[in-house]
């Protein structure tokens, strides 16, 4: 099964921690949405936006450490998206999505970090973190 990171799960490190036996398969993109922080990561559906993430394919017990890491069905719930991939076509991949959502607010220096090292190792565009940090800290949409 296959699942989009797009906050603390692009840090290879951390995810390699969570999930061992988790293979990255590369970039994708997740349409008609857009990220933003409530003091952690999230995607809101929003027209014309996208965010860009990581597809790693899974297995069963990844994806009950992820729902534990992600606190669901709590914090997150966990739905199935179609991601567009450059090479491989357009897989439903597992997206976690904050509920219910509180509002938006910056992340803490630790929590950026770990994405920014993320972003980083994976030439993800870091642009993605920064827009959702400056609405986060106006408290804009």
């Amino acid at each position: 099964m296959l699942y989009f990171a797009y906050g603390a799960n692009t840090d290879p490190v951390g995810m390699t921690e969570r999930c061992p036996r988790a293979r990255l398969q590369g970039r994708a993109t997740l349409a008609g949405y857009r990220l933003e922080f409530r003091r952690e990561a999230d995607v809101t559906p929003c027209n014309g936006a996208s965010v860009e993430g990581l597809i790693w394919q899974i297995t069963g017990d990844c994806l009950a450490a992820l729902d534990a890491f992600e606190e669901y069905p709590e914090v997150y719930d966990r739905l199935r998206l179609p991601v567009r991939r450059a090479v491989g076509g357009d897989p439903a991949a597992w997206v976690y999505v904050m509920v219910p959502r509180p509002p938006l607010a910056p992340p803490n220096l630790a929590y950026l970090s770990t994405l920014r090292r993320g972003y980083t190792a994976h030439r993800l565009p870091t642009e993605q973190l920064n827009t959702a940090l400056d609405r986060a800290r106006d408290g804009t949409r």
